[in-house]
């Protein structure tokens, strides 16, 4: 907390006055990190249509573009989501499920839809599970690769 108050130009106190501990300052970057991916998510779905297709090719689009364009929000949300302290680990899955179920459930009505329609031959889990892990992939990729 010291190096952080360094950092922002404040005494340590004061970063505890506002956030009450170091748990309190971690919950409140992820909030934020959150809440503006769900914006950003949100104002780009407007513009997918109400073909499944394009819904799907969307999402994809919107993930890689958010992680070039925010690639330390992509790379904090990375490192805490696959490996957030222990102790933090209840509530860190409540926070990440608040913009994770939003995705999911968007992304399962379009596969639904896909496969409703013979577009798509397996499953919807199967391949919401697919879809998920090629956008997990680009974004490794863009990551690690810069």
């Amino acid at each position: 907390m010291r190096m952080l108050s360094r950092a922002a130009g404040v005494e340590a106190p004061t970063i505890y006055h506002y956030f009450g501990s170091k748990k309190g300052l971690f919950y409140a970057i992820s909030e934020t990190y959150l809440e503006a991916y769900q914006e950003l998510l949100n104002e780009s779905m407007k513009h997918w249509g109400a073909n499944p297709m394009d819904q799907i090719f969307g999402f994809v689009k919107f993930a890689v573009w958010y992680t070039m364009n925010h690639i330390d929000e992509t790379k904090y949300y990375l490192r805490y989501r696959l490996f957030w302290p222990a102790e933090l680990s209840e509530d860190m899955e409540k926070h990440f499920h608040k913009t994770n179920d939003n995705k999911e459930a968007l992304l399962r009505e379009a596969l639904s839809a896909c496969v409703e329609s013979g577009l798509c031959n397996i499953d919807v889990s199967t391949a919401y599970q697919r879809l998920i892990n090629f956008v997990d992939s680009c974004t490794f990729n863009i990551i690690f690769s810069n």
